[in-house]
């Protein structure tokens, strides 16, 4: 079994699948074709990785997929990834029937092992998403925070009526090609009935880690943040800086301030906005037709600088016609800031 099928199982093994006896291999970390050294430096003994920091974020979370029998929901529960802890993600799959389900995964159950591969990467550099239960296992070989191996075996699972499976999976800063970047994995599994066929439940995860300094003032973590159901208009008159064309990020920290930006001062969204504790941020995007919308993705504190992720979503089909004209889609997120202050942003804004 090659390492994109030991990937492929974790997420959506069945009970049938090929006996155990064969532990696969997926990479050494010592291999002369790795200057890395497997983990993420430049072939140290990992040292200086360790006093890395980073934080992460979780596209769109929490994530979430259901099938008739149950509910799979994934989340980012502490984004720092430190010499202190790491970061960490839920995972939890729940039966939503008055019915036992049979639970069926590659190794460990419920989920097998998960990896995450950096973006374009094609499963050079996959980064293990770790839990405690790959050691645990008799199926899976691992090195550290690595797993290097996982038998092609199919385990079963019972899960009784409205009860829950939930498995944490961490990112460490020894965690072998750990790097800043993007990265995708997927969480999953089969579920159904004991007498009938098992049905496929997964998330797919789109996961951003980014490098963040050491010292004083320099929190990291992820923002708590709610996003208007529709973005009120900008004002051409409003002082913006470039104009009121093309990519602009406006943060907003003061009832005055929004009232100037926006035409409608009476719009629902700012009016129930607590400046003493929260900051409205204003992005709008740049697209090359009329039917695209945009939708914040992430956002996440360095430090006091505000990072974001804006995906410019086309909301037709590609045999839908759509206007040929420049657009502006923008969104507003009511950020939770407490005593802090927004200094500087960063917002990167993808075309989907």
């Amino acid at each position: 079994m090659n390492r994109r099928t030991a990937l492929k199982l974790s997420g959506t093994a069945a009970a049938t699948l090929l006996a155990a006896g064969c532990l696969s291999d997926v990479g050494d970390p010592g291999d002369a074709d790795d200057p890395t050294g497997g983990n993420g430096t430049d072939g140290t003994d990992g040292d200086d990785s360790a006093a890395d920091r980073y934080v992460v974020a979780l596209e769109d979370a929490p994530l979430a997929d259901e099938t008739e029998h149950a509910r799979l929901e994934v989340d980012l529960v502490d984004p720092r990834v430190e010499p202190e802890g790491p970061a960490q993600f839920s995972a939890a799959l729940t039966n939503t029937t008055d019915e036992t389900l049979v639970v069926s995964s590659g190794a460990p159950s419920p989920f097998g092992v998960v990896w995450a591969s950096a973006k374009g990467d094609d499963y050079d550099n996959d980064v293990t998403l770790w839990t405690d239960g790959y050691e645990a296992s008799s199926h899976v070989g691992t090195d550290g925070k690595r797993v290097e191996g996982v038998e092609d075996i199919g385990l079963v699972e019972s899960l009784e009526a409205d009860e829950t499976l939930e498995r944490t999976f961490e990112l460490y800063p020894e965690t072998p090609n750990l790097a800043a970047g993007e990265y995708e994995a997927e969480i999953g599994c089969r579920i159904g009935p004991e007498d009938g066929d098992g049905a496929p439940i997964t998330v797919g995860v789109s996961v951003s880690v980014e490098r963040a300094e050491d010292g004083p003032g320099n929190e990291i973590g992820n923002v708590e943040y709610e996003v208007a159901d529709e973005a009120p208009s900008l004002d051409p008159d409003a002082d913006v800086s470039g104009g009121e064309r093309g990519e602009i990020v406006l943060v907003l920290e003061t009832r005055a301030e929004a009232n100037e930006a926006f035409e409608d001062d009476a719009d629902a969204f700012v009016a129930e906005t607590d400046f003493e504790t929260e900051t409205l941020v204003y992005v709008q995007g740049e697209a090359p037709q009329t039917c695209y919308r945009a939708t914040v993705r992430s956002l996440s504190w360095t430090g006091d600088t505000l990072a974001g992720r804006v995906a410019l979503e086309r909301t037709a089909d590609d045999t839908d016609p759509c206007g040929e004209a420049i657009t502006y889609p923008a969104a507003l997120a009511r950020v939770e800031t407490g005593d802090r202050r927004i200094e500087a942003t960063d917002v990167e804004f993808v075309e989907e």
